[in-house]
């Protein structure tokens, strides 16, 4: 009910369970009548890379390899998700699976819309790194943004503080703590300073 818009983008999807989430919660709370251009996206591997591939893969040490070893197991799993997204039959035809690394898919993705709600499951310091970097431009006023190992992962709430530093420093934009959320995780919403809510809300009067 406190979705003001944009776009549901979403990093690390294996099982699609959070997704899922998402659209059931979007359906069930008939957001799509105030915002049906809203589309969503999930960015993951999808188990496209098996072990001898992931022994390539640059710039990646030892611990982030077998991470994304563990899951590659079960092979190419894009069209078993497309499967489960056609079971599901909720927004289907704007439901967005997104397959490879972060560094290979993001660049090439054009949003439609500014984030709305922004689920990161990332795992691994560079990726959070990464991600924050490439949504920095596209949160606005009022987005949610989610991180599922801010108490959980060494480095992770570094990196994500002085990705506020930033937001707030270059855009003027707080990244508010709301609650805690599945034991490990935080979630945050992004807010206007209050100098620069005023001035503009003077500016409009």
């Amino acid at each position: 009910s406190s979705f003001k818009g944009g776009d549901y983008v979403e990093f690390g999807s294996h099982d699609l369970y959070t997704l899922r989430n998402m659209l059931a919660a979007f359906d069930v709370g008939n957001l799509n009548a105030r915002f049906p251009e809203t589309q969503f996206y999930a960015f993951d591997i999808f188990g496209k890379f098996s072990d001898g591939d992931v022994n390539e893969l640059p710039k990646y040490d030892e611990n982030s390899k077998s991470y994304f070893k563990d899951f590659s197991h079960s092979g190419d799993l894009k069209e078993h998700y497309n499967n489960i997204l056609e079971e599901f039959n909720v927004f289907e035809n704007r439901t967005h699976l997104i397959q490879g690394l972060f560094e290979e898919t993001l660049p090439k993705t054009q949003l439609t819309n500014k984030v709305g709600f922004a689920f990161l499951d990332c795992n691994l310091v560079p990726s959070y790194k990464y991600v924050l970097d490439w949504l920095f431009d596209k949160l606005q006023p009022y987005s949610f943004i989610y991180f599922d190992e801010y108490f959980d992962v060494d480095g992770v709430f570094s990196v994500i503080e002085r990705f506020r530093e930033k937001l707030k420093k270059e855009r003027g934009l707080e990244l508010v703590y709301v609650r805690p959320a599945a034991s490990v995780g935080a979630l945050f919403r992004v807010f206007e300073e209050p100098e620069k809510f005023l001035k503009r809300a003077g500016d409009k009067s």
